[in-house]
């Protein structure tokens, strides 16, 4: 079905799925792969949804470092892996970065660390509890320096 859209069909859909949420150009050219349009309408429509802020780097970047960090309580490097997989410079994105880090991030890696420690509380010897949470942690992106500096804080309530 894609294949029969004439260019102005293709732009007004493209326009659509960029309102629906946030875009990079990473995500635009995966999608535009579904459509046969020639490969120098393929440039001007890429150029028209950046010169009309349809798709917007870097307000793509602070809307995955704020729904990941919040909604999916992702560390810094998971995060950053992410951004790095949709072909985003990270040198130049390295202000927003580096601001991932702040209070309500600890508190993320707080909460997990409780909920993931309650769940095998009664399963396992306490050693394996907190090299399961280690491992868990690291999954979620949080640095080793950050776990072990949370374990250390937060021993006498887990244990």
């Amino acid at each position: 079905m894609n294949t029969l859209l004439n260019y102005e069909e293709v732009k007004l859909k493209m326009e659509k799925w960029c309102v629906y949420q946030e875009r990079c150009i990473f995500d635009f050219n995966t999608k535009i792969k579904s459509f046969s349009l020639k490969e120098n309408e393929i440039k001007n429509l890429l150029q028209h949804l950046l010169n009309h802020k349809f798709i917007d780097e870097i307000r793509y970047v602070e809307a995955i470092i704020s729904g990941k960090k919040t909604q999916k309580k992702w560390g810094k490097n998971k995060i950053v892996y992410f951004l790095k997989s949709k072909n985003i410079s990270i040198k130049q994105f390295e202000k927003l970065i580096n601001n991932i880090v702040d209070e309500n991030y600890h508190q993320n890696l707080h909460k997990l660390m409780i909920i993931k420690w309650n769940s095998f509380k009664d399963k396992y010897s306490v050693f394996e509890r907190k090299s399961k949470l280690f491992n868990y942690l690291l999954s979620k992106g949080y640095t080793s320096d950050q776990i072990q500096e949370a374990l250390s804080k937060y021993q006498k309530e887990i244990l």
